[in-house]
Parts: C-alpha cells; structure tokens; sequence
C-alpha cells in the first residue's frame, strides 16, 4: 500500500521467444529507457510458451528462452541486475475449447512437459522464477474466465490473473529481500546456525 507502480509493456501476437528477443527486447529496451536513471525495484514478467507449443518448436525453444531470459536480466543497466524476472506457468489445457474429454488428458500431459521446459531455462539464473498458476476464485463459473473463442482468458479472467500474479511477485520480492539482509548480516546467521534446540 502507498507504493507507486509504473509499468511498461511491449506485446506481439502470435509471437514466439525468437521474436521476442529479435523485436520485443528492442522495444523494451527504447520504452525503459527514462527509468534507467532511478533506482527503481524492476520486474521483468515474461509471459511466453504457447506460441513456440503451437509451432512445435521442441528443440530449440528451452535454449533460446534462456538467451531471452540472460538478455531481459541486464535490461535496464549492463551493470545491475533486475530484481526479478518472473515467467507465469499457463494452463491452456483449462481452455474450455481443449478441456473436452479424451483430448483434456492428452492436453494437459502435453501442458505439464512444456511447462517443465520452462523451469529449466530458468533454473540456473539467480532471481528467475516461474510462478504457478493460480487456482480459480472459489464459486466462480470457468466460462466466466474465458472469451467466447474458449482459449483466450475474458476481461475477468484477466484481471483476476493480474491480482494473482501481482500477490506472487509480492512475495518473491519480499524473500528475495529476506535474503539479501541475511547476506548483508551473516554474524546473525552463524548465530542462528548455532542455536541450541
């Protein structure tokens, strides 16, 4: 509460993580720019997967998300890190328009191993994280969540998605907080460590 938030977004549909590092990373990059000067808290949300599932590019798409992720890391200044980049995991087998039996079970198995792939890109990158996805307000109807096509999430659905996630990346900072004033005092951690139980 009391914490001004601004924010800069560069979309393109249908877009998958090569054209967002050979087209987005440029735009972000100009539209960033009149931050670089303040020392702002910067989280970078990268929402991506879908598009390289529907061009089936298996091989590649763990390698270059990586890449994407290492550039997105020193996207304000070559020499400060952003505070965290945060890569939402999707469940486009809730989509009602997949989630029809038998092709849910396939859908969803399918969703679980590109999501995995996800994890892996980031893993070794300090302050990376793929965040899961919420689970749905209680009593609210799924169609209510979605548009009418049964794939793209409705007006609603994406408001509640944006609450959810600002609630993650608010506890992400906060322990990433955490740690860095654990390192900042590790006279206190030896302490802890030695703590007789």
């Amino acid at each position: 509460a009391g914490v001004q938030v601004r924010w800069v977004s560069v979309g393109i549909t249908g877009a998958d993580v090569q054209q967002l590092r050979n087209e987005g990373l440029p735009k972000l990059r100009e539209k960033i720019e009149a931050y670089k000067a303040q020392a702002a808290t910067v989280v970078v949300v990268l929402v991506v997967g879908v598009n390289d599932l529907r061009k089936v590019q298996l091989a590649t798409y763990r390698s270059k998300l990586r890449h994407l992720c290492d550039e997105l890391k020193y996207i304000v200044c070559e020499d400060r890190a952003v505070d965290a980049i945060v890569l939402p995991a999707l469940r486009i087998c809730d989509a009602p328009l997949l989630n029809i039996f038998p092709l849910n079970y396939f859908v969803a198995l399918l969703c679980t191993l590109w999501e995995r792939e996800k994890h892996k890109a980031v893993s070794w990158l300090v302050d990376a994280h793929v965040l899961p996805f919420p689970s749905p307000p209680n009593g609210e109807r799924q169609e209510s969540m979605f548009c009418p096509d049964g794939v793209h999430p409705s007006a609603f659905g994406y408001e509640w998605w944006a609450d959810s996630l600002a609630k993650q990346i608010h506890c992400v900072l906060r322990e990433r907080q955490a740690r860095l004033n654990d390192l900042a005092n590790p006279h206190q951690l030896g302490e802890w460590a030695t703590m007789p139980l």
